[in-house]
């Protein structure tokens, strides 16, 4: 039903497709879905431990990723999304100082300690 979905999204105008970040997360969502079952069709094995026989297996749960597509179906949905993205950014900045500030108290304590501390 995606792969009909994403067809019919390329017939309609496939520049376009091609142009939305949202488009082309749901291409790739689709296709790694896809791979545990196109994996079966082409690897068999005799052997239950086989390592190429668990890689659909692992490839499976990416499927979970479907549920995210909804957030390109609902407008709200993406805004929301994309200002929670936008602020983690931002943390990451105010993360970085916080982490100076405390490898510089880190520094002030242990220069502090070998003055009290005598060798």
């Amino acid at each position: 039903m995606f792969m009909l979905e994403i067809i019919l999204k390329w017939t309609d105008n496939f520049i376009d497709f091609w142009s939305s970040g949202w488009n082309i997360f749901d291409f790739l969502v689709t296709i790694v879905s896809a791979l545990p079952e196109i994996l079966r069709i082409f690897v068999t094995s005799t052997k239950e431990n086989d390592v190429f026989s668990q890689i659909p297996g692992y490839i499976r749960t990416f499927k979970i990723l479907r549920s995210l597509k909804m957030i390109a179906r609902f407008g709200s949905l993406k805004i929301i999304v994309m200002t929670i993205l936008q602020a983690f950014q931002s943390m990451i900045f105010i993360l970085v100082l916080l982490l100076s500030i405390a490898y510089i108290f880190a520094i002030m304590r242990s220069s502090s300690s070998k003055l009290i501390t005598p060798s």
